[in-house]
């Protein structure tokens, strides 16, 4: 019966603790069965016994499969945190072994085809015994769950258990192809952009310089005429000439000069953040993609990451 006996910890099995961790992820213990190549039924046993170990009840169990209880989630989040420095065990143990390792790192999608890979064949020759394994995505990645190792986003973590490093700012303005400025011209006022049309990025990395907002109460002020889903999208209709854009001011200094700026007044930031669990320091390759990734967002190479606005006329192109 569930909470009758006494908690001893010593005789629970680490290997109990995983599946509930697999079954948690998949809420089903014939899915999770799968995974763990064992029977439903065998698996549904192993919970009913770690339960009883625990003196507390995990799942509750439905018709479309099992959920977590309030109880259950608690713990879950207990053995995903002590699993944490298993993982890096794991890790430095590998490492010395074959000599080689992967790293795994979430990057926004803007970010990591517009600067991040093409400067990856630096740390490559610098290290060519650690793969980077680059995710691309406009999600926030979760480090703590172990999502990947390490993640570079444009919104401050709110876990206070990650490490956080501001890396610099992305500083934002308004953006024109030369097709669009010759057959529509270029506004020269806040006043002159009611006549103009626009592109805007709609999803969760740039929710707060989204065209609409910063045009609110403008003339221009619904003349959206495309929008799009994705930060190379956007990019790529502004310089299709479907309207003006806000783009990232550091695209004039490596996708080349088919774009120019708007300048009316109009502009913004993201900072943009460095994130990982504290534990992933520890490991040789995790600390030598850390310490890369700081140096390719070093303001003082890389004018447009400072905190203050630099034009983009001001920039110029970095050698790769």
């Amino acid at each position: 019966m569930i909470g009758s006996n006494p908690i001893d910890l010593d005789a629970v099995s680490w290997d109990d603790l995983r599946l509930f961790t697999i079954a948690a992820r998949h809420r089903s213990f014939r899915r999770a069965g799968l995974v763990a190549k064992i029977s439903a039924s065998t698996f549904a046993r192993r919970i009913e016994i770690l339960e009883d170990q625990l003196g507390l009840k995990l799942f509750n169990r439905t018709p479309d499969g099992i959920v977590l209880t309030g109880q259950g989630e608690r713990i879950f989040e207990a053995v995903v945190e002590m699993r944490s420095p298993l993982q890096n065990l794991k890790a430095v143990i590998e490492e010395e072994r074959v000599g080689a390792s992967s790293v795994s790192m979430n990057v926004t999608q803007g970010m990591g085809v517009g600067w991040v890979i093409p400067r990856a064949a630096e740390f490559q020759a610098e290290h060519p015994d650690i793969r980077l394994d680059i995710r691309l995505s406009a999600d926030l990645a979760d480090v703590l769950r172990f999502g990947c190792q390490i993640a570079i986003q444009l919104r401050r973590p709110e876990n206070a258990d990650v490490i956080a490093y501001r890396l610099g700012r992305m500083h934002f303005q308004l953006f024109a192809s030369r097709g669009y400025i010759e057959r529509f011209g270029k506004p020269e006022s806040w006043e002159d952009v009611g006549r103009h049309r626009f592109v805007d990025q709609i999803d969760s990395v740039v929710s707060n310089v989204k065209v609409e907002d910063i045009l609110q109460g403008s003339p221009a002020a619904g003349r959206i005429a495309t929008r799009v889903n994705s930060s190379l999208a956007n990019l790529a209709a502004v310089e299709a000439g479907l309207g003006i854009g806000v783009l990232p001011t550091y695209c004039t200094a490596f996708f080349g000069s088919k774009i120019e700026p708007i300048d009316i007044g109009l502009r913004t930031h993201l900072d943009i953040w460095l994130t990982f669990r504290p534990e992933v320091r520890a490991s040789r390759s995790a600390g030598a993609v850390i310490d890369w990734i700081k140096s390719i967002y070093d303001a003082r190479k890389y004018p447009w990451f400072n905190d203050e606005f630099i034009h983009p006329a001001e920039f110029t192109m970095p050698r790769l």
